[in-house]
């Protein structure tokens, strides 16, 4: 999706939202985060901050650091080399179910962040698919 048209649906959704405020909005996010992001994706950031879905079938992937990682962000790539593995656990759901978790460190040349793995993704932890060292994306 093209900016024009996440402008456009952002004052669809947002009325109150002129196309010059949302290009001023833009403008300051930018000083913010740097060179790291397109406008458009500083577009797509600041329309999920908004509230503003864009559609999932015009959504792309973005690939980005860890440290620019922020909340309200979907369908995000993150790439890095697994630093710590911790050990897998078991729970109990409900009565008669069984979970399992895993945790993982993710860093990159930016920082880390912990990743949590459930059920059948812990299983990769346990049957040794994901490795310490290892460059996952």
């Amino acid at each position: 999706m093209q900016i024009e048209e996440i402008i456009k649906l952002v004052t669809q959704v947002k009325p109150e939202i002129s196309r010059e405020e949302f290009l001023k909005m833009i403008k300051k996010k930018k000083e913010e985060l740097g060179k790291y992001f397109t406008e458009e994706a500083i577009a797509r950031i600041i329309a999920s901050e908004l509230g503003v879905k864009i559609p999932k079938e015009k959504e792309e992937k973005l690939e980005i650091s860890i440290k620019n990682l922020i909340a309200g962000l979907n369908d995000v790539t993150v790439s890095g080399r697994i630093t710590s593995i911790y050990p897998t656990q078991t729970f109990r759901r409900g009565l008669d179910k069984e979970g399992k978790i895993a945790r993982l460190v993710l860093s990159d040349d930016t920082g880390d962040i912990n990743i949590v793995l459930w059920n059948e993704k812990a299983d990769l932890i346990e049957k040794g698919i994901l490795k310490r060292g290892q460059k996952i994306r």
